[in-house]
């Protein structure tokens, strides 16, 4: 097992001569060569284990050395799948993409609900959350170790593949390539309503409540409930625009750190949002809030008649210390 664990740990361990067994040229091939490698679980207690028997390290230390070599656990959920959002049209310019795995728990921590709809990509039915499941529930509900932490998140990668509609009426609403689009990408957030979790059972998406978008109480059915969206862009929840009038796919990849700290009105935070982004996104308030069991989800946007959001593939990639 020690050979999963990757060079930047290898050379944390060698500068406090904790490595005494030599490895051979594949194994070192294979840490140093790999860009894409993510650690499972058990590598992370190896690696753990063998920081604390050969010095001693206190945990909070241990903890420092993993973060600094962004050695995390992290899980992926993707959708791939051609889709138009179609502005001007109330029913139709809003739509639920994709949610991530409940932060802590890996891709079997989680099911699907009784219809056995997909668990990534089935929007259940709104309704208000009450008590919130905390990690108690969950550690009786996985055979591994939850993160410590109350807020263990590290890290979200967002992937868009997308494009507008390739063309605008009026040429001056091309000119800034992201100020003028009306398609875009807006985070959510889901966790999991105590009520309907059952004592031992990992929940299903029909325990899911939303806490963004946020929902309301319908006129016409006092026990129904819908969801709101706000007409225009969202400083806090835009994750990505498309880039305006571009006839061709768009690959967007948007990292937020719980290390962030652009101030909204900064101006860092002018250039994010130069760049098509949410400019109060930049601060790491989202991540660094996160805990354990919650859900980030991924919502289409598109505004006005004519605009229409179209989508090949959305991915969230979320990374948390153990």
């Amino acid at each position: 097992m020690a050979a999963n664990v990757p060079s930047i740990v290898w050379s944390a361990l060698r500068a406090l001569s904790l490595t005494d067994t030599p490895r051979d040229d594949s194994t070192r091939h294979h840490a140093e060569g790999n860009k894409s490698y993510h650690p499972s679980i058990v590598d992370i207690a190896v690696v753990k284990a063998m920081l604390y028997r050969a010095k001693k390290l206190p945990p909070d230390l241990i903890d420092a050395i993993l973060d600094m070599a962004e050695y995390w656990i992290h899980t992926t959920t993707q959708l791939n799948e051609r889709i138009s959002i179609l502005g001007g049209n109330e029913a139709r310019e809003n739509r639920f993409l994709l949610r991530s795995y409940p932060l802590g728990l890996l891709n079997s921590g989680a099911r699907q609900n009784a219809n056995d709809q997909p668990y990534a990509t089935t929007l259940p039915t709104p309704r208000p959350l009450g008590e919130t499941l905390d990690a108690s529930f969950f550690a009786k509900s996985v055979k591994y170790p939850l993160p410590r932490l109350v807020h263990p998140a590290r890290k979200i990668v967002f992937k868009f593949r997308s494009q507008d509609q390739g063309y605008v009426s009026s040429p001056e609403e091309g000119d800034n390539p992201y100020s003028g689009s009306w398609t875009w990408f807006d985070v959510g957030l889901e966790r999991f309503d105590a009520g309907s979790a059952v004592d031992g059972s990992v929940p299903s998406i029909n325990s899911l409540r939303p806490v963004q978008p946020p929902i309301q109480q319908t006129s016409s059915d006092p026990v129904g409930y819908n969801y709101t969206h706000q007409l225009l862009h969202s400083p806090e929840w835009e994750i990505q625009r498309n880039q305006t009038a571009l006839r061709k796919w768009q690959d967007h990849v948007i990292t937020w750190s719980y290390l962030d700290d652009i101030a909204p009105e900064s101006e860092r935070g002018k250039a994010l949002e130069a760049q098509g982004r949410g400019r109060a996104t930049g601060d790491g308030k989202f991540v660094r809030q996160l805990r354990v069991g919650d859900v980030i989800t991924v919502w289409g946007k598109a505004r006005f008649p004519g605009w229409a959001n179209r989508i090949e593939s959305v991915q969230i990639d979320v990374y948390w210390a153990v």
